[in-house]
């Protein structure tokens, strides 16, 4: 999915980091890629939900009518496609996967894995209209779909549609509510469905490795962890860091309200291909990543934003860097707060220094849970303000995909849903041909001409930053930005 996964944090160490990491890692008798399977404490067939779970739940008795926390996505199938075929991939998947077949039950909340589940394929037939007529009708269905409320006591989670001509044109949606799963999950599932479809059409077995655990042991092994000596670690990490913290926080174009609203727009931008190669270069030479780059600019854009030196911005751990839970469906992202200090006369290499010495930190201890970590800090999570930034940055670096669907060519788009969980979210894609991104905003804190000049100002500082990286804050932050 996204961001601070085992790789990345392994691939800016130094040899000396490394052994050190070594060292301490056999001092705690610790695997770090490793869940300790334990036996799962059953009441009446129910569960116990993870910490993300429970604020997710939170959230939809809040506002269960705002699909704040659906994944939308649409994928566009071009060739001859087996739509029985296709039922029946999704089948095994969930069949494979408990998270599919994973209710809920209010008293608790517990969650419960329901045996005789089926995930019907409604099929729909596209639209008598122009081609790209036909796509702007599809998108707002999909839009549409996703706002049809689930029913969390009644599996499965996840509605799939399937929007044909009859031929070669075809439109594969899925709405799969976030208490089941989450961005990486899709990625999992499409590689999945695309081996099941595969060998269903070709009349063989679909070759999928066993899963070591299902989404539940996971949730279950996380409560035992919660009272680990790493956890307690990890989290006077935080503790240090961000009790005496008081970030600047973005001006609103309106006040913020007691009850939170989650309904937003996205404003997009394109970055030249060129600016993404020349910033990895310049990242690289000193000793940092793509997403640190990233991260430092996003520092920078509240920082000048906001007029305070002291900088906090979330960004996401996808949370999958143990091997065990890789290619298990289910809600493990977590929120990850990246803090700084910036001063005008700093320039953008030596901010880089810094949000890598601060990315670093916060990968070595991005496994508290974001709730446990404001509850800790004794911060008011239902607080009109988020309690520690004002802004999500999410880095998605999309590789080529490894494996296609038997006879199709296909692509796949995530839809704006026209929410927002945060007053603001920048989302940057280095896909394989492109390098863009969008602001998420917040409509009733953000008009949409703030949100455009944002968006703007953060690509004119990519720009910028990329030719040239020794230039100063305040020169980055010139009259044109």
């Amino acid at each position: 999915m996204t961001v601070l996964k085992l790789e990345d944090r392994l691939a800016v160490l130094t040899p000396e980091q490394r052994a050190l990491l070594a060292v301490r890692v056999k001092r705690l008798n610790l695997d770090p890629t490793r869940i300790a399977i334990v036996d799962r404490p059953v009441h009446e067939g129910l569960f116990p939900l993870s910490v993300g779970q429970r604020r997710l739940w939170d959230m939809h008795q809040q506002a269960p009518e705002i699909p704040v926390n659906v994944v939308s996505q649409v994928l566009s199938l071009e060739g001859a496609l087996d739509a029985d075929a296709m039922a029946d991939a999704l089948k095994a998947l969930v069949a494979r996967h408990e998270s599919l077949r994973t209710c809920f039950v209010a008293d608790g909340p517990w969650q419960q894995v329901v045996d005789n589940v089926t995930l019907p394929l409604t099929r729909i037939e596209a639209p008598q209209v122009a081609p790209e007529e036909r796509d702007a009708w599809v998108y707002r269905f999909a839009v549409e779909d996703a706002w049809l409320p689930f029913d969390l006591f009644t599996a499965p989670l996840i509605r799939t549609t399937l929007i044909s001509d009859g031929d070669k044109w075809h439109r594969l949606v899925f709405t799969i509510h976030n208490l089941v799963f989450d961005a990486w999950s899709f990625d999992v599932l499409l590689r999945e469905l695309k081996r099941l479809y595969n060998a269903r059409v070709e009349g063989e077995e679909a070759e999928l490795g066993p899963l070591p655990l299902q989404y539940i042991d996971y949730a279950v092994w996380q409560g035992g962890w919660l009272r680990s000596t790493p956890y307690r670690q990890q989290l006077e990490h935080w503790r240090s860091l961000l009790s005496a913290a008081s970030p600047a926080e973005i001006p609103t174009d309106r006040p913020k309200q007691e009850q939170r609203s989650w309904r937003g727009r996205r404003v997009n931008f394109t970055l030249p291909k060129t600016t993404k190669e020349k910033l990895t270069a310049m990242a690289r030479a000193e000793g940092a990543t793509l997403f640190m780059a990233l991260v430092a600019l996003t520092q920078l854009l509240v920082h000048d934003r906001s007029g305070g030196e002291e900088v906090c911005i979330g960004t996401l751990n996808a949370n999958r860097s143990r091997s065990e839970i890789e290619n298990v469906l289910g809600f493990f992202l977590n929120i990850v707060p990246v803090y700084g200090r910036l001063s005008s006369d700093l320039t953008f290499k030596e901010l880089l220094a810094q949000v890598k010495k601060a990315s670093l930190g916060a990968m070595a201890n991005g496994d508290v849970p974001y709730e446990e970590m404001v509850r800790e800090l004794g911060l008011d999570m239902e607080a009109p303000r988020n309690p520690l930034f004002d802004l999500l940055f999410i880095f998605e670096n999309i590789p080529a995909a490894a494996e296609a669907f038997r006879g199709l060519r296909m692509s796949s788009r995530d839809m704006d849903k026209q929410t927002a969980r945060f007053d603001l979210s920048l989302a940057v894609y280095d896909d394989v041909d492109l390098f863009h991104g969008w602001l998420e905003y917040n409509v009733e804190l953000f008009d949409e001409q703030t949100a455009t000049a944002i968006a703007e100002q953060f690509a004119t500082m990519t720009k910028r930053v990329a030719e040239n990286g020794s230039l100063t804050l305040r020169a980055l932050l010139g009259s044109d930005c």
